[in-house]
């Protein structure tokens, strides 16, 4: 995982089989589309919750991550 978000802080972006949403207000409105997404890329995808791009894939805090 590390590697991967050092991947994503040096592309300055998200990736077409990667997506990062902060989720800290819980879970995004646009998950159900980013999951259709993923689910019709060539091999699926992943879906990283609990950083924020727009700090620079920084962690975010999750107030209940095991019910989010």
């Amino acid at each position: 995982m590390n590697e991967l978000v050092a991947r994503l802080r040096t592309a300055g972006g998200d990736y077409d089989d990667v997506e990062v949403k902060s989720a800290a207000g819980g879970l995004p409105q646009s998950l159900a589309s980013t999951l259709s997404a993923l689910a019709n890329h060539p091999g699926g995808g992943t879906i990283i919750l609990g950083l924020d791009e727009a700090t620079g894939f920084r962690p975010v805090q999750l107030s209940d991550p095991q019910a989010l």
